[in-house]
């Protein structure tokens, strides 16, 4: 079964794509805005619905491309799970990379996130040190949200924090580990 992995005005609640065309007759309902759509990335189609001072509230009456409609329920769900929190890999583990890395960033409560960062250990001068990887779509919200754990991590420059001390220091900041990490 598909699941809705976004609920942020101006994306496809099924592939987080912001190429939605609008360009439906508009109506209201009593004080609410609703905007029909659909994705010209997945065929998606629904309706967003603002408030009357155009502020997103949520997606509605949302289905797939084959029509397939997805319940509201998850909608709603998604609105209010939105947590803080990170998720632990150990890349040789999987022979993946010779490296760990912690993913932080807002999760959905059914998968996926409104955004991601990264902090992942490589290789310099023979030792595994920690760098901070943030893409594009996590600038915003490292700033607006991220603010104390930046600060942290200045007040321990230049230490080679590990992995194992790096989950540590964020759930004491507060972080939902949301992977419990290896």
């Amino acid at each position: 079964m598909q699941e809705i992995i976004s609920n942020k005005d101006g994306h496809c609640p099924l592939c987080d794509n912001e190429n939605l065309d609008y360009s439906f007759a508009q109506h209201t309902d009593g004080t609410l805005k609703k905007l029909p759509y659909v994705c010209l990335w997945c065929g998606a189609n629904g309706t967003a619905v603002y408030d009357s001072d155009d502020n997103f509230i949520t997606h509605e009456n949302v289905c797939n491309k084959f029509g397939d409609f997805i319940e509201d329920s998850e909608l709603i769900a998604i609105n209010n799970a939105d947590d803080k929190g990170f998720l632990g890999y150990n890349f040789d583990k999987y022979k993946l990379r010779d490296q760990d890395c912690v993913n932080i960033g807002r999760y959905f409560e059914y998968g996926g996130c409104e955004y991601e960062f990264s902090i992942e250990w490589i290789c310099l001068q023979g030792c595994f040190i920690p760098c901070l990887r943030v893409f594009n779509d996590a600038w915003k919200g490292l700033y607006e949200e991220h603010m104390p754990l930046l600060k942290t991590l200045a007040d321990n420059d230049s230490k080679n924090l590990s992995p194992k001390a790096m989950r540590k220091l964020l759930n004491k900041l507060g972080y939902k580990d949301t992977d419990k990490g290896e």
